[in-house]
C-alpha cells in the first residue's frame, strides 16, 4: 500500500503541492495530531440552512432502536440523485466543498475520484436510559494507512453528549509497535472468531463482540483519547488511522451529525476506472457497485 501510495504522489505532486499551500495550517494540524478543526465551518446563514434542512428532514422520518443501547437514532444516507431539494442541498454543500475534496485528495491521494454519499444522523438517549453495550465505544483504528472522516456538528457537543473521541499523535503507523499491534490485533480477532464459533468464552479484552487495545499496546503507542468537544457549525476532520472512539451520551441528550467517509477511494485503480465508466453508461449501476464497497 504504501508503494502504491508513493507511486500515486509522484504522479498527483504538482496537484498535491498546490493543494498543500493552501491548506498548510490544517494539513500541518493533521500531520502533527491526525485531526483537526474547522469552527464556524461555514457562514451563520448556510449553518442555519442546512440546520433546518436535516430538521424538516427527520421531522418525517420515526426514531429506530440504536444497537443494543438504550438510545433511538435517525440516520439518513444522502447521495447525488436525490430528487428532494432539501437533502440536495446538504449533499452538495458537503461534497463541493473544496476544502473537503483538497483535505481527501492530499491525504488519500485518489487518481479517480468519485462523488460521496452524504449520511445526516440524530441520535437521542431519552431520560433515565444508559448508553451502554455500544461496540463504537471501544477505543480502535479503521485503517493501517490514511483514512480521513468528517464529522459536522449541529448542536454543540462536549463529553456529556457524545463527542467525538480521539486520540492525537496516534495515527502514526511506522513505528515497530504499531505494526507489532497491528498483527497481534489481527490474529487475536481471528481467536476470538473461533472461541464465539466453538461456543467459548472470548478473551477480556473482547467488549461487546470487538478487541480492544490491550494495556501493553495502550502504553507503548501512547494512547491517551481525548473528547473532541466543539460548538455547532464545527468540521471535524480525522485520519482514522489513529485511534478514537464514540463518546458516551448522558440520558436525555442528542447529537446530531453530518458524515462524511472515503472508503469507496480504496478499491484500486483499474475498478476505479471501471466504475468511471459504467457511470457515464448508468449512474445507478455505479452506486450498487459503490454500495458494495
Amino acid at each position: 500500500y504504501k508503494l502504491s501510495y508513493f507511486l500515486r504522489g509522484l504522479l498527483l505532486q504538482e496537484h498535491l503541492n498546490k493543494i498543500k499551500d493552501k491548506n498548510i495550517k490544517k494539513i500541518n494540524d493533521l500531520e502533527k495530531n491526525g485531526i483537526t478543526v474547522y469552527k464556524n465551518f461555514f457562514s451563520a446563514g448556510e449553518f442555519n440552512k442546512i440546520s433546518k434542512a436535516v430538521k424538516d428532514i427527520f421531522s418525517t422520518i420515526d426514531y429506530k432502536q440504536f444497537r443494543s443501547s438504550g438510545g433511538l437514532i435517525k440516520t439518513l444516507s444522502l447521495s447525488e440523485d436525490d430528487i428532494c431539494p432539501k437533502r440536495k442541498y446538504i449533499y452538495d454543500k458537503f461534497i463541493r466543498n473544496e476544502k473537503i475534496i483538497n483535505l481527501t485528495t492530499y491525504y488519500m491521494r485518489p487518481l479517480i475520484f468519485f462523488p460521496n454519499r452524504v449520511v445526516i444522523q440524530e441520535i437521542f438517549f431519552p431520560k433515565n436510559s444508559k448508553d451502554i453495550n455500544d461496540v463504537l465505544h471501544v477505543c480502535h483504528a479503521d485503517r493501517f494507512f490514511n483514512h480521513l472522516k468528517f464529522f459536522y456538528y449541529l448542536n454543540d457537543q462536549s463529553d456529556k453528549n457524545g463527542a467525538y473521541i480521539f486520540a492525537k499523535g496516534s495515527h502514526n503507523v511506522s513505528g515497530f509497535f504499531r505494526l507489532f499491534y497491528e498483527y497481534e490485533s489481527a490474529l487475536r480477532a481471528a481467536k476470538n472468531q473461533l472461541l464465539r464459533i466453538l461456543g467459548l468464552k472470548t478473551d477480556k479484552f473482547n467488549i461487546s463482540g470487538y478487541d480492544s487495545l490491550r494495556p501493553f499496546f495502550i502504553k507503548k503507542l501512547n494512547i491517551f483519547p481525548e473528547s473532541i468537544s466543539s460548538k455547532k457549525n464545527s468540521l471535524i476532520v480525522s485520519n482514522n488511522s489513529g485511534f478514537h472512539s464514540r463518546g458516551n451520551m448522558l440520558s436525555n441528550t442528542k447529537r446530531i451529525q453530518i458524515r462524511l467517509q472515503y472508503q469507496y477511494l480504496e478499491i484500486g485503480i483499474f475498478r476505479s476506472l471501471f466504475l468511471k465508466v459504467i457511470n457515464k453508461l448508468n449512474p445507478k449501476v455505479q452506486k450498487i457497485l459503490n454500495d458494495g464497497v
